[in-house]
């Protein structure tokens, strides 16, 4: 299909035009967004995640700004760097509860006469 008449049945939400620039263009953007991910569910995920946004968004595209594939290829990075930082988030949320578990787990647990504390008192000179 000729690139001008795929860009103006894309941009018109035909089906065919969008499995056409599937077809074509999907391995190539997987690459791209395996390659920041390095996890194959995750970059199958994320393409079509990319791709939900690029078919919603299709109407808006407009040849004269960028190449089509620049434009998809933008929205997948994008996607894939959303997935990295909300991965990067949870993990830092994971982190801070096991912290706050540690925490409270030796504040209830705290016993004086374990560790002998009057004892070190009584140690201490008067100064």
């Amino acid at each position: 299909m000729e690139y001008e008449k795929l860009i103006q049945a894309f941009t018109k939400q035909d089906q065919t035009a969008f499995t056409h620039i599937y077809d074509n263009y999907s391995s190539a953007l997987y690459g791209v967004i395996y390659r920041m991910v390095e996890d194959e569910e995750k970059a199958n995920d994320i393409l079509q995640e990319a791709f939900i946004k690029i078919w919603k968004n299709s109407s808006k595209f407009n040849p004269e700004v960028a190449r089509l594939y620049i434009c998809m290829h933008t929205i997948c990075r994008n996607t894939a760097i959303n997935y990295q930082k909300k991965k990067s988030e949870k993990l830092n949320i994971l982190s801070i509860h096991g912290k706050e578990k540690m925490y409270d787990q030796a504040i209830q647990n705290f016993n004086p006469d374990v560790i002998d504390l009057e004892l070190k008192v009584k140690g201490l000179d008067e100064k």
